[in-house]
């Protein structure tokens, strides 16, 4: 497909001289007689480069060129910019810096502007190769996002066990490393609730799929057995998945495992490299997992969890957190939050509506961020649970 010129030039003489020097190349030519005229063709046909001139009555080429790359549709559109008297180093600096991304003197000479058209459009092919590719990527991201949130419990999955409950979930990126399930046994009144922590972006995200479909797994194969014994076979399968020991060895998963039975009113917890929070009467316990990863490197031959046991009182309120929020760097002073402080906000807010803590989770959160002029740095999710 042939290549369309926009030629903006005020001069018809300077118009003809440029066909004629391009005749050979068969481009497609647009014309225009002044900037504004030249502004409206660029929106509206999007050609694949444009020569413009600098010294034209109304809206000069510079100014254009400005307005042009100030628009989404017309600012990746590579611009020379073709002057006669405007030819300084400062005068070529001043087109440069407007966008412009080369320049041709008056009179123009013939192997130098098809030289630096030529480059332009292979610009302008990058440019919208770039644009196609970046299009692919964002719809594949969009729709494996929608297949990830597919796999989440549905909010009445909570809700018909604990109608008291909220989750912050805030992915770093489109797909989310942290991913949290909650099923339930309906013989005797046990629910699991997991918040599985492998790092963001989509290494994570294909991390926590893979550990889902696993615990699954486990629990088809196993039943509801403690939640110990879970992060045991998960370690296992893990290790198991991988043929690659490098890789294996490097891709460990944090994850918590709680395990309520309504009926006697106990939980049940095993943690890799995660903790839960038990707060009852306003005093806070802290049910600490083991400092082993599931999967990852493993020295020892057999690699066990311990599970912890509480009892729960109708009010009492279980916590469940990822690490993104700890290991989130803001405020003035530009530091880690630190998981000491998300346990310190938690319990300063334990006892408000948990409604009330999901927002004033989200906003702490987001104040840190901004303080430091800060990016997000991970998947960030906290489960709040009241008995």
């Amino acid at each position: 497909m042939n290549s369309t010129i926009l030629v903006v030039d005020d001069d018809p003489l300077n118009m003809e001289m440029i066909s004629i020097i391009l005749k050979q190349k068969a481009y497609n030519f647009l014309y225009a007689s002044n900037g504004q005229e030249g502004i409206d063709i660029a929106k509206t046909k999007l050609p694949d480069a444009i020569i413009m001139d600098w010294e034209m009555p109304g809206i000069n080429g510079l100014d254009a060129v400005k307005i042009l790359k100030q628009e989404s549709s017309t600012k990746d559109i590579p611009v020379i910019i073709a002057t006669g008297k405007m030819t300084s180093p400062d005068d070529l600096a001043k087109a440069l810096d407007a966008g412009a991304i080369d320049y041709v003197r008056k009179p123009i000479v013939a192997t130098e502007l098809n030289a630096r058209l030529n480059s332009a459009l292979e610009l302008s092919k990058s440019y919208n190769l770039i644009k196609e590719q970046n299009r692919s990527v964002k719809y594949s991201l969009h729709y494996a996002r929608e297949i990830q949130r597919a796999m989440l419990p549905p909010k009445a999955e909570l809700n018909d066990h604990f109608s008291d409950n909220f989750v912050v979930d805030k992915p770093k990126e489109l797909l989310s490393g942290d991913l949290y399930w909650v099923t339930h046994n309906k013989e005797d009144s046990k629910v699991f609730v997991f918040l599985c922590d492998p790092g963001p972006s989509i290494t994570g995200a294909l991390l926590s799929t893979m550990t889902n479909v696993l615990l699954h797994r486990i629990l088809d194969e196993k039943g509801f057995v403690h939640p110990e014994i879970v992060l045991q076979e998960l370690n296992k399968l893990l290790l198991a998945e991988f043929s690659d020991e490098d890789v294996r060895d490097r891709e460990g998963i944090k994850i918590s495992a709680c395990l309520f039975d309504l009926s006697t009113n106990e939980m049940e917890f095993a943690g890799a490299k995660a903790s839960v929070l038990v707060f009852q009467n306003g005093n806070m316990t802290e049910l600490k997992g083991d400092r082993k990863f599931a999967g990852g490197y493993q020295k020892e031959e057999e690699r066990s969890y311990e599970m912890h046991k509480i009892g729960l009182n109708k009010g009492d309120t279980v916590y469940l957190f990822s690490n993104g929020f700890g290991n989130q760097l803001g405020g003035h002073e530009d530091k880690k939050y630190k998981s000491k402080r998300v346990k310190e906000l938690i319990g300063a807010v334990h006892q408000k509506p948990l409604s009330e803590q999901k927002n004033h989770i989200e906003e702490e959160f987001d104040n840190w961020v901004d303080a430091g002029n800060e990016i997000q740095h991970d998947d960030v999710t906290v489960i709040g649970i009241k008995v």
